[in-house]
């Protein structure tokens, strides 16, 4: 493994050093072997506040019992499992116990390196394959939960959904071949933000195996070929190659808006509006929609345009899929406000950190008010852009919301609505409300 250490130097200190001393200090598990030290150098260059990171291995074969160094294996309270190097293939030995709670029972191999931080920057994408018995699943559905993490400070380098549903029924977003011994081989793909991970540092990579309340596993998995890639994954999918741009020319005065040379008068009249103390900015906003919508153009809308993304990040600091497409984000912005912005609070953290701590933004998971003011900034970021902003709200089934022991003064705050879902349609929700 090869490690790159920077540290900063003292400027007033630093005049009058006469030695420098590297020291190699072990730690009570201790280090017996070689250690190559090679182009130590002085910059002026600052040292960046991001860690420089730690190398690690390309793929992970399990050829022999010493590529099993470097992986460990992490239990929760509700299982108990084994992990061992067996014929050239990593053994995971599951035994869940089963629940009917929110903690589902799981058991994780990671590879953590030496605690700086692993460098991933180079790979765009993870594969790996995962022999399981389908006579060993348990429970109604039978079926298990595959998901790989690697992030650092709540940001995840891994893209899109990081979780697979393993059934015995269906099969789903991987590969599968049965094997002689009647087990069933799965290889997997997961795409890499490397864009991102130029400046996060994972602290490691971790590859869950997780049961849930309606089925299980209880037997062996095997885990073989875990290969860091620096291709991204054929889907199949048409490289885009157009560029960003757009034909459209606006241009407006106090009466009227122009859109490619057809012009539309602003409404003063029939512009009814359901708020009568709805201020001038409102009424202007409404005037705007009336034009256009009177003319051959039309606003082009996203929900989340901002927020979610489906495609990779391409761009720094880009977390628009509209605006990788046409260079700009959508007209319309809608945001969901369903389980009170639950999540917002980690993505505006994970992009704009310096801004989180200045708005006193944290990711606490016991009050919605830090989701709620996330909402409110990343709003803010999107009307910067011109975007027009919409709420609207998938609201928990209040007949299930269950009231906390909570002191805060923001009402939502005093209510637990986890078994509250928009989709459970059970319940006496409005004579609860009422």
């Amino acid at each position: 493994i090869k490690a790159t250490c920077q540290y900063k130097i003292n400027n007033a200190v630093g005049k009058n050093l006469k030695k420098i001393k590297i020291a190699i200090k072990g730690d009570p598990i201790g280090f017996k072997g070689n250690i190559y030290i090679d182009n130590i150098q002085f910059s002026t260059d600052e040292v960046s506040d991001v860690p420089i990171g730690e190398s690690m291995p390309s793929q992970w074969t399990f050829d022999t019992e010493n590529d099993l160094g470097g992986w460990e294996l992490s239990n929760n309270t509700k299982n108990d499992a084994s992990l061992v190097w067996d014929n050239q293939r990593l053994k995971m030995s599951l035994k869940f116990k089963g629940t009917t709670d929110e903690d589902w029972p799981s058991a994780s191999i990671f590879y953590k390196g030496m605690g700086n931080g692993l460098i991933m920057s180079p790979y765009k994408s993870l594969s790996f394959d995962l022999y399981y018995k389908e006579s060993s699943m348990d429970g109604t559905k039978k079926r298990f939960h595959v998901k790989v993490m690697a992030e650092k400070d709540g940001q995840s380098l891994i893209v899109g959904n990081n979780t697979i549903n393993i059934s015995s029924d269906k099969s789903l977003d991987f590969k599968k071949e049965e094997q002689a011994d009647g087990s069933i081989k799965a290889t997997f793909q997961f795409d890499i933000n490397s864009i991102l991970a130029e400046s996060v540092k994972p602290d490691k990579l971790e590859i869950s195996i997780t049961d849930n309340n309606e089925g299980g596993y209880n037997g062996d998995i095997y885990i073989d070929n875990i290969q860091l890639r620096n291709a991204p994954i054929d889907r199949g999918y048409e490289k885009f190659t157009v560029d960003r741009s757009t034909a459209t020319k606006i241009t407006s005065t106090n009466t009227e808006i122009n859109i490619n040379g057809e012009s539309k008068t602003y409404p003063t009249e029939n512009i009814k509006l359901a708020d009568p103390e709805a201020n001038n900015k409102t009424k202007a906003l409404y005037q705007y929609l009336k034009a256009v919508g009177e003319s051959s153009s039309v606003i082009y809308g996203h929900m989340e345009d901002t927020v979610l993304k489906a495609g990779n990040m391409v761009t720094k600091s880009v977390y628009s899929d509209t605006e990788d497409v046409t260079g700009s984000i959508s007209a319309i912005d809608g945001l969901d406000c369903g389980s009170l912005f639950h999540g917002f609070a980690e993505k505006y953290i994970q992009r704009y950190p310096n801004e989180a701590k200045t708005n006193n933004i944290t990711k606490d998971d016991s009050t919605y008010a830090d989701d709620v003011q996330a909402a409110v900034e990343l709003s803010k970021k999107s009307i910067e852009k011109g975007a027009i902003m919409t709420l609207s709200s998938h609201l928990p089934n209040f007949a299930y919301a269950v009231k906390k022991e909570s002191t805060s003064e923001k009402r939502y705050d005093q209510y637990d609505y986890k078994n509250g879902d928009s989709y459970k349609l059970t319940g006496d929700c409005m004579n609860n409300i009422l």
